[in-house]
């Protein structure tokens, strides 16, 4: 199988809605090939905790861009400078451009240039 893809390599991205990951959320089951838009949207609209990949129920999670990033390093020294999501508890963001993309994930941004909600 062909390894490099037109966005990059083929694990970089999303295994449910196969964009580009910029950003993953990883669960204490380490896998990192669900971007932050399909997981958040999993945990707060359809009110799913579980890893689409190995069906593991996942307390908490962390959104990041870090790749070398484990959960143990997470959980023993980044958890407590990590900032909550302002709607769950369980969320946690790495650094603040991954919270930045995730919380603009829950503002109008209309797609008609005229419109002034239009994302600029």
């Amino acid at each position: 199988m062909e390894e490099e893809k037109a966005g990059g390599k083929e694990e970089d991205n999303c295994i449910l809605c196969l964009s580009p990951i910029k950003f993953f959320a990883m669960g204490h089951c380490e896998h990192k090939n669900v971007c932050n838009i399909c997981s958040l949207r999993m945990r707060l609209i359809l009110e799913d905790e579980q890893c689409p990949i190995c069906k593991t129920e996942l307390e908490e999670i962390v959104i990041s861009d870090n790749k070398t990033l484990t959960w143990s390093q997470f959980n023993k020294k980044i958890k407590k400078s990590c900032e909550e999501d302002p709607e769950d508890d369980t969320v946690y963001y790495h650094n603040d451009e991954a919270k930045k993309h995730s919380l603009s994930l829950r503002t109008l941004n209309c797609m008609v240039v005229n419109c002034q909600y239009y994302n600029k």
